[in-house]
């Protein structure tokens, strides 16, 4: 597998594990192409270890920052700095109201019990299928990354959420048995796609229905309404910019 559109690896850099690759074109339309990009990108999630979750420097997922900061937690990585780092922004808060917002905290609090432990390894970051091309003598190309050391299936859950293309059913099954995924796998991705549907509200008018997949996600992660208040109504507000996502006796919630 190769990486395109970013600059030349140096050899002391983890993404030395793909080659520079200067020019790329449409990806075939075949079943061998996805299952030779199956056995790359198991290879480079079962290769590419690491203790700790993050990357060296803050990058970019589309137009806004992504904030990678070193994090020897992978739920509280992925709750800080993929999830809840989104509500501040303006967007995301018009989309998405109090009670949403709520949910989505309960569901961080939730996540040890959502999710199953797992590595930090090399991921792409932003691998939705447009960004799976092909080099010019047809080997998978990959562009426009958003790279950190986070959980492997974080790249899984974009490629099935973003309408892979029927050739594409192969690598699926073909990834699943390289990594040795338990059969629970596909339940898995609404939760951790949710970073990237906020990601999305936050900076795309329309958002292409994203809010509309955020709230059916977070719907059994509703709290209750309050007694003696109308259902839908909340005193929650929305969280200011300077405020940080922060965990308190296993609880994540924004404090100034």
């Amino acid at each position: 597998m190769r990486q395109a559109a970013s600059p030349p690896p140096t050899s002391s850099s983890p993404t030395a594990t793909c080659s520079y690759c200067p020019r790329c074109t449409p990806r075939p339309t075949t079943e061998a192409f996805w299952e030779q990009f199956a056995h790359a990108l198991a290879h480079l999630h079962t290769t590419t270890r690491h203790p700790r979750f993050g990357w060296h420097q803050d990058n970019w997922l589309g137009r806004r920052r992504q904030i990678n900061t070193w994090t020897d937690d992978g739920y509280d990585f992925f709750a800080q700095h993929r999830l809840l780092r989104w509500l501040t922004e303006p967007r995301v808060q018009q989309a998405l109201g109090p009670a949403e917002r709520a949910a989505l905290e309960r569901l961080c609090n939730r996540l040890p019990d959502l999710l199953p432990p797992s590595p930090a390894c090399l991921t792409h970051g932003d691998l939705w299928t447009q960004n799976v091309m092909s080099t010019l003598d047809g080997q998978p190309a990959l562009i426009d990354p958003a790279v950190s050391y986070t959980w492997a299936e974080v790249d899984l859950a974009h490629l099935w959420t973003t309408a892979p293309p029927p050739e594409a059913r192969a690598f699926f099954d073909l990834y699943a048995d390289l990594t040795n995924l338990d059969t629970d796998w596909r339940n898995r991705m609404p939760i951790l796609q949710l970073r990237q549907h906020l990601a999305v509200i936050a900076q795309f008018t329309p958002d292409w229905g994203a809010a509309d997949i955020v709230r059916t996600t977070l719907a059994p992660f509703r709290p209750p309404p309050q007694k003696n208040q109308p259902s839908g109504h909340h005193t929650t507000s929305a969280p200011r910019a300077d405020h940080v996502a922060t965990r308190q006796g296993g609880r994540y919630a924004f404090l100034a």
